[in-house]
C-alpha cells in the first residue's frame, strides 16, 4: 500500500485497466500500479482492433503497511515494581531502550534503576516496519534510616532520602509514627514502618519495641559518717551503681559498697538495662556527716558520733 510497481506487456498499443476500477490498486496508461488498500486487484491489458479484442490479466496482491498501534498503560513505575503495557495490534515485539533502567517481557515492565526509558512495540511485515513508543519514568525508592530498636514509651526519629511522602505503621498498638517521622513505642513487639513517596513508591523497615526493665528500690541508710563504709542493695540484680559526686562518696559499680570521703550529700543511682538497650534507674540520696559533733552543756560536754557508734562522755 502506497508503493508503486511497473507492469509491462510486450504487445504494444494496448490499454491498461484495474478491476474493480475503485479497488485496492490503480494503474496508469503506462502500466504503473499503485497499491491503495490491502487486498487483491486484477490488472488488465487489452489489445483490440475493429473486430476483435484480447485481454491479458495479472492478479496483484496489495499488502498492508505495518501498523504498530498505540501503547497504553501507566507512565511511571517504582524500582523493583512492575506495570503492564498494552498494544492491541498483534504480532509485534516489545523492547526497552535501556535494560539497565527497565526491562519488558510481553508488556510487563519492571523498574530496575531510577531514570527514564523508552519502551517500543515493533510490528514488521513485507512492506516495512512500524514502531510505537512510550516514555516510562522509573522512580527511586525511599531509603529509611534511624534507630530501629526503641523502648516502650520512647520516641525515635526516622528519616528518608525523599521528602514530601507519608508515614504509616502496620500496628499502631505496637508503635505509632507521626507525619514528621517520629516513632513512639507503645507495647513490646515488632512493627513495619512504611514511607510512601508522592510518586507512590514505598519502602518499609521493621522496628522492634522492647520493654523497659524495672530498676527496683534501693535499700540502705540515708545517713552515714564520713570515713564509714556502707553497702546499698537493690533486689533487682544485674544493675550498675554510680555516684553523682565521687569527691564525696564513691560506690563500687557491681557490689554497691560505698566509701565516704567528705561531708555532704550525694545521689546514688542504680541503673538496669536489657539487651535491647532499654534502661531504668532508681536513685537514693545519701547524706555524709562529719565524724563528730560536740554539744556543750552546762556541766558536761557530750560527744555524739554519727553512724554505728553513738553515746556521750563526761569531761
Amino acid at each position: 500500500a502506497g508503493v508503486t510497481i511497473t507492469l509491462s506487456d510486450t504487445t504494444g498499443s494496448g490499454v491498461w485497466s484495474s478491476s474493480p476500477a475503485t479497488g485496492s490498486a490503480s494503474v496508469t496508461g503506462t502500466g504503473v500500479v499503485l497499491g491503495i488498500t490491502a487486498g487483491a486487484d486484477t490488472i488488465k491489458y487489452t489489445v483490440s482492433d475493429t473486430l476483435c479484442s484480447a485481454t491479458a490479466i495479472q492478479i496483484v496482491t496489495i499488502n498492508p503497511l505495518p501498523d504498530s498501534g498505540t501503547i497504553t498503560g501507566p507512565s511511571n513505575v517504582c524500582i523493583g515494581a512492575v506495570i503492564t503495557l498494552v498494544d492491541t495490534t498483534g504480532g509485534g515485539t516489545w523492547s526497552s531502550s535501556n535494560t539497565a533502567i527497565a526491562t519488558i517481557v510481553a508488556g510487563v515492565t519492571t523498574g530496575v534503576a531510577a531514570g527514564t526509558d523508552v519502551i517500543s512495540y515493533t510490528v514488521a511485515n513485507s512492506c516495512g516496519t512500524a514502531i510505537a513508543s512510550k516514555t516510562i519514568s522509573i522512580n527511586p525508592l525511599p531509603v529509611i534510616s534511624g534507630n530501629m530498636n526503641i523502648c516502650v514509651g520512647e520516641t525515635t526519629s526516622l528519616t528518608t532520602t525523599i521528602s514530601g511522602g507519608t508515614w504509616s505503621s502496620s500496628d499502631t498498638s505496637v508503635a505509632t509514627i507521626g507525619i514528621t517521622g517520629f516513632a513512639t513505642g507503645k507495647s513490646p513487639g515488632t512493627v513495619s514502618i512504611s514511607y510512601t513517596t508522592g510518586t507512590g513508591c514505598t519502602a518499609s523497615v521493621t522496628v522492634t519495641v522492647s520493654t523497659i526493665p524495672v530498676a527496683g528500690l534501693i535499700i540502705g541508710p540515708d545517713t552515714v559518717c564520713k570515713g564509714a563504709t556502707v553497702t546499698l542493695n537493690d533486689p533487682v540484680g544485674g544493675g550498675k551503681w554510680s555516684s553523682s559526686n565521687t569527691a564525696i562518696a564513691t560506690i563500687d559499680s557491681t557490689s554497691g559498697t560505698i566509701s565516704t570521703l567528705a561531708a555532704g550529700t550525694v545521689t546514688i543511682t542504680y541503673t538496669t538495662s536489657n539487651s535491647a538497650g532499654c534502661t531504668d534507674i532508681t536513685m537514693h540520696t545519701l547524706t555524709i556527716l562529719p565524724g563528730a559533733d560536740f554539744v556543750v552543756g552546762s556541766t558536761i560536754s557530750q560527744v555524739k558520733c554519727y553512724g554505728n557508734n553513738t553515746g556521750s562522755i563526761a569531761v
